[in-house]
């Protein structure tokens, strides 16, 4: 098996996305199998993805978003290297410009191709008040992933609102978590000390900092809680277009550490007490995974992908999405009940732990097989 993948994100970007595609990338490496990866070129930093077989195309910050890129892919080039290569199968991980640049591609030569769903881009537009583009964001998905021999999303709640939308072929292919990295041993004094005043209890979110993230709710609820018990405190970490507007507007016990990845970042987790994630519109929510392996409860709106691993009052504490209200009484109780958290934690890094990225990954590449076998699906020339 040859695979070629074209994603509009990869490492270094901090993502959702480009993390599990570098993860799925490791994962072919150890397993033998060759692979190519067609993604945006970030210029100096570029360097860093040197280690992967990448061939990377021109891109500028997308006006709106600048963490996304807007990518100007050679097609002639292109098909230059993907002639070389040979994949025996094209994943499309993105809908965008270089997932664009994919389609077309696999469409002219005949080579197998599939998609990815992880990015609920429609649901986004609400928060930049685009809402009336939803439509047309739905329209064109439709025609992107309906040409595709399967669709791959990451939470059966997403498998819905694929279904609901009318995108055909859909597969669940849900996502891992590396426990060798995150795990409670990773706890540091040090971290503790940096970010946590003494005798404080610390939340944690981790994640983009965007309109579509709910912040400025966590914010609200955080302010109620501390009001009552201003011993709590509220780690942010992660960057994003909302960073300096979070910054100005942050009430008081919120300290950011900006973004923080490897081992940083999985002492960041285990050098906590519990995570919060207010987000109504992830498609899978790798960070709760991350913080569940890493020995913290969760409190989180229970929507979307969140749905997929959060268990009321096992691994954490469900709150009904977009209210304020509910999410700092979760907050208190989990503040409050020493016990609690403690039975939570524990719970949390046993779920995690049955989470592993191998089984992930072993059932795509049944899939691959699977599509790759069907009749008709046969490489053709690249003429």
């Amino acid at each position: 098996m040859r695979v070629a993948i074209f994603t509009d994100t990869f490492v270094p970007q901090v993502n959702g996305v480009a993390q599990v595609v570098a993860k799925f990338v490791a994962y072919l490496k150890q397993n033998n199998i060759a692979n190519v990866i067609f993604a945006p070129n970030y210029g100096r930093r570029s360097t860093y993805i040197n280690n992967y077989n990448v061939f990377t195309v021109p891109c500028i910050n997308f006006p709106l978003y600048p963490e996304c890129k807007l990518a100007f892919p050679g097609l002639s080039a292109i098909r230059q290297q993907l002639e070389e290569f040979s994949p025996d199968i094209i994943h499309l991980m993105t809908p965008f410009s270089i997932g664009l640049c994919g389609l077309k591609m696999a469409t002219k030569t005949g080579i197998p191709f599939v998609a990815s769903f992880h990015t609920d881009f429609p649901g986004y537009l609400n928060y930049y008040r685009l809402s009336i583009f939803e439509g047309l964001a739905w329209q064109y998905l439709r025609w992107f992933h309906n040409r595709c021999g399967a669709n791959f999303c990451p939470s059966e709640d997403t498998s819905k609102l694929l279904k609901i939308n009318n995108i055909n072929n859909v597969k669940i292919w849900g996502n891992g978590v590396d426990i060798t990295l995150f795990n409670p041993a990773r706890y540091s004094n040090i971290v503790r000390r940096k970010y946590v005043p003494e005798d404080k209890i610390a939340f944690l979110y981790v994640g983009r900092l965007a309109p579509e993230k709910n912040l400025t709710l966590l914010f609200n609820a955080f302010q109620r809680v501390y009001q009552k018990y201003p011993n709590a405190h509220l780690v942010i970490t992660g960057d994003g277009p909302s960073y300096h507007e979070l910054k100005q507007k942050a009430p008081q016990g919120v300290t950011f550490t900006g973004y923080l990845t490897g081992a940083f970042l999985a002492e960041i987790y285990a050098s906590c007490d519990a995570f919060v994630f207010p987000s109504t519109t992830e498609t899978y929510g790798l960070v709760i995974l991350e913080a569940m392996a890493s020995g913290l409860p969760v409190v989180a709106a229970y929507a979307g992908g969140i749905k997929e691993n959060l268990i009321h009052n096992y691994n954490g504490l469900a709150c009904v999405p977009q209210d304020e209200e509910d999410l700092s009484l979760k907050m208190e109780l989990m503040l409050r009940d020493q016990k609690l958290r403690s039975r939570l934690a524990k719970n949390a890094v046993y779920y995690a732990a049955q989470k592993s990225w191998d089984h992930v990954f072993n059932e795509l590449l049944e899939n691959y097989y699977a599509i790759n076998s069907v009749p008709g699906n046969k490489i053709l020339s690249y003429q």
